[in-house]
């Protein structure tokens, strides 16, 4: 006999319909004291807060509420923000609580309601509210959280008040108050070298209204257009002509509306939508239409260079490279072993090329996708070995597949991925 039970939809109900014999199977399983199941402490907070539905099959769905923060992907250093009872989010996971067995199923789960912006870095997560409240949580050991400690965090904590604008990177956050830029945590100079920041958000430039960060580097849009760059600078990702690294934000150029940064490589769209790359180009993220592991004069550029027009959004990865058409067009280029160019391949590309249209909004993760079409669908592809795609599985696709409905912004991180949904 099975006792009383709900099953908890963390997302999008349509999505969740295919995973219900398994989860009825599952519950079952748990009754019978074949799987083990976690207790938790649930109460009305932000954090969890469930709505019961008196209709149908017993079902309990998360209150989800305007621009609700859910994750998805690897939680080992608590990047999804959900404590560290769930190591990774798209696991089948088993509480009991009050005497209910509730099921969470493997599809992205709710951290917090209210949010209007996100960043994913490579191990941690940033938050911003509509009031300019800044949250962070996940991998701290270089202070990246700006909590003044070096302690990891595995559900949100407030950093501090007044924000307007967040990046994240390897080992390193990015913040604006208002005009104002604030670095946080250690630039990665190398595979074991940092230079570290502070463990407390720190002002170094004034007159931005847009940030990127990279694996060790960052860039920031001043209203006017002008682009300037700092950090680490090996492989010429800060497009100043050299390989120096730098500490505080340098001018690289002017006209500028749009910028990202990868691990090593950086994207810049001019006000008239030309793009251009600078940086790595190991893997042909640059778009130079040579991969730079074929032949070393096309390894790197140190300086912006022009490779694409008409363009108005970019997004880089570890080693590949997304730009959005003014039309909605979405453009790949660079590393594709695990799908992330969404080509139905995993060939590299050399030159930004089509993958599909109607698209609206753009993030790349380390080595996946996520993009939003125009009416609010989410797509993903690329690397799922820690489910990181959202689809309930760890299977990499090479092709975009539906995630969710109603997204009005999404983060790849390194293994993981966040998103804003309403309704």
């Amino acid at each position: 006999m099975i006792p009383r039970h709900r099953i908890l939809f963390d997302g999008d109900t349509e999505a969740c319909t295919r995973w219900l014999p398994f989860a009825l199977n599952l519950l079952v399983q748990a009754a019978q004291q074949k799987l083990p199941v976690l207790k938790r402490q649930m109460n009305e907070s932000d954090w969890l807060r469930v709505q019961w539905n008196p209709k149908g099959i017993s079902t309990v769905y998360i209150s989800a509420g305007a621009a609700s923060l859910f994750v998805c992907g690897l939680n080992n250093w608590g990047q999804l923000g959900v404590g560290h009872e769930v190591p990774v989010a798209w696991e089948p996971y088993i509480f009991l609580i009050g005497g209910l067995y509730i099921l969470l199923l493997p599809i992205p789960a709710r951290v917090k309601k209210s949010m209007t912006q996100i960043a994913a870095g490579k191990e941690h997560s940033l938050a911003l509210t509509a009031n300019g409240d800044l949250y962070a949580f996940g991998r701290n050991q270089q202070g990246q959280l700006g909590l003044g400690d070096t302690t990891l965090r595995d559900i949100p904590v407030k950093v501090g008040a007044g924000f307007t604008a967040i990046a994240a990177g390897d080992s390193h956050s990015l913040a604006l108050k208002g005009e104002d830029l604030y670095a946080f945590g250690a630039y990665h100079w190398a595979n074991v070298s940092y230079e570290v920041i502070s463990h407390t958000p720190l002002l170094i430039g004034a007159g931005f209204h847009k940030i990127a960060a990279g694996g060790g580097h960052g860039l920031a849009l001043k209203a006017g257009g002008d682009l300037y760059s700092f950090g680490g600078n090996g492989a010429g990702q800060l497009g100043l002509g050299d390989a120096v690294n730098q500490f505080t934000p340098t001018f690289v150029g002017a006209e500028y509306k749009a910028i990202a940064a990868g691990f090593a490589h950086s994207l810049a769209i001019k006000a008239n939508g030309d793009l251009y790359a600078f940086g790595s180009n190991t893997d042909g993220q640059l778009g130079l239409g040579v991969f730079g592991y074929v032949d070393v004069d096309y390894s790197y550029r140190l300086e912006p260079t022009l490779i694409g027009e008409d363009f108005s959004a970019v997004s880089a990865g570890s080693a590949f490279s997304l730009a959005l058409k003014t039309n909605g067009d979405l453009y790949a280029f660079g590393g594709g072993q695990l799908g992330q160019l969404g080509l139905t391949d995993t060939d590299g590309r050399a030159s930004p090329t089509l993958v599909a249209g109607g698209f609206k909004s753009i993030s790349a993760g380390a080595s996946h996708t996520l993009a939003i079409k125009s009416n609010g669908d989410l797509y993903s592809f690329g690397s799922n070995i820690n489910g990181a795609l959202g689809l309930g599985d760890y299977d990499n696709r090479a092709s975009p597949v539906k995630v969710a409905v109603n997204v009005s912004a999404v983060a790849g991180g390194g293994e993981f991925s966040l998103l804003l949904k309403s309704g």
